[in-house]
């Protein structure tokens, strides 16, 4: 009697697993992956979606709970975009399986219309 194995599936395969959980359930391209703060002096750049705000903004010292919120809102920032590839790689395959498809069926189309003009060998298996 053989055993059957299974493979395990690579870190990368449980990441893209992991992402397309998070994927299904995004509702769209400007929302972030998770609820988080954004720090104040950075908001209004955010909020609007204008990078070029963030120009504006001066450095300056900042207490450990605020690089806390930084990075945080870097971490949450990061995680959208890897969601965002995530979908735009699901879109592309999906395209390219419907244009298989279709050029399957543009295959088949010719065949018929070559047969009904009597255009080629058409012989049935």
């Amino acid at each position: 009697m053989s055993e059957t194995k299974t493979k395990r599936p690579t870190a990368r395969q449980d990441r893209d697993a992991e992402l397309d959980k998070t994927v299904a359930a995004m509702r769209g391209w400007n929302e972030l992956s998770e609820a988080c703060d954004c720090p104040a002096d950075l908001a209004i750049a955010f909020i609007t979606g204008r990078s070029e705000l963030l120009k504006l903004a001066k450095p300056r010292a900042m207490t450990e709970a605020e690089v806390a919120v930084l990075y945080n809102f870097i971490r949450v920032q990061m995680q959208t975009i890897l969601q965002l590839q995530r979908h735009s790689q699901l879109v592309a395959n999906h395209a390219r399986d419907m244009e298989t498809a279709l050029r399957g069926l543009r295959l088949g189309m010719d065949e018929l219309n070559h047969f009904a003009n009597f255009r080629n060998e058409y012989t049935e298996n």
